[in-house]
């Protein structure tokens, strides 16, 4: 019998804490676990608005980052 994995959905989220030993309890760099639902919330929200950016076709990665530099600063 072969062994399949299981089914999952596209783009699940999850949070991951993060456990890397600091000298200092806090970090402000860092997200707390509800900044990183709002952000995966108003992302998802951005899609559903179409407010994505897309590669044209036969653009090179660097291209994009080009074009596209002002709209993500």
């Amino acid at each position: 019998m072969i062994a399949t994995q299981p089914k999952t959905k596209p783009y699940s989220t999850s949070y991951v804490p993060h456990t890397v030993p600091h000298v200092d309890e806090h970090d402000d760099t860092l997200m707390n676990k509800e900044e990183f639902f709002a952000e995966i919330d108003r992302s998802l929200q951005q899609a559903k608005e179409g407010k994505v950016l897309y590669m044209l076709p036969g653009e090179t990665l660097d291209e994009f980052l080009i074009r596209t530099q002002e709209c993500i600063e």
